[in-house]
């Protein structure tokens, strides 16, 4: 490919804005590694589109700071949930029946609100490794974007 200023001499690089062929003498670089061929619409295109990889970038990195936040919340959530599992069936099949409490919940009732827990927790958990994988999904489109 030719230059498009200079027909006689071979390119170096491709505007990223217009596509045409740069020679060394030709060659404006924007700042961030990408070249224009000196033509200010090209300059301005280019501005642009720098301004629009900094806006996704710093969009991205919100999204997996919110994606991480949520599951430690939710691990959290379940990390209680499963500590109300142990709680309850302890309360169903050792503490009443031994205290002799009136009011305690029978084994049964213990078992249903235990699994009950349980299966949410684990629920839960399930979800916390996804929302994990969406973060981290985010976090490297961030630094993808911040290379360009």
């Amino acid at each position: 490919m030719r230059c498009h200023q200079h027909a006689e001499v071979e390119a170096v690089a491709i505007c990223v804005a217009c596509g045409r062929g740069i020679c060394r003498e030709c060659l404006t670089p924007d700042g961030t590694l990408r070249s224009t061929c000196g033509l200010p619409q090209c300059a301005g295109f280019a501005k642009r589109q720098h301004a629009v990889h900094v806006a996704v970038r710093q969009d991205c990195a919100n999204n997996a700071t919110s994606f991480q936040s949520l599951a430690t919340v939710m691990r959290v959530m379940a990390g209680l949930l499963l500590l109300l599992t142990l709680g309850v069936l302890a309360l169903g099949f050792i503490v009443g029946p031994l205290a002799g409490w009136v009011a305690a919940p029978g084994p049964v009732e213990s078992t249903v609100v235990g699994t009950l827990c349980g299966v949410l927790a684990a629920t839960l958990l399930f979800a916390t490794k996804k929302l994990t994988s969406i973060g981290l999904i985010y976090e490297d489109l961030a630094r993808e974007f911040h290379s360009t």
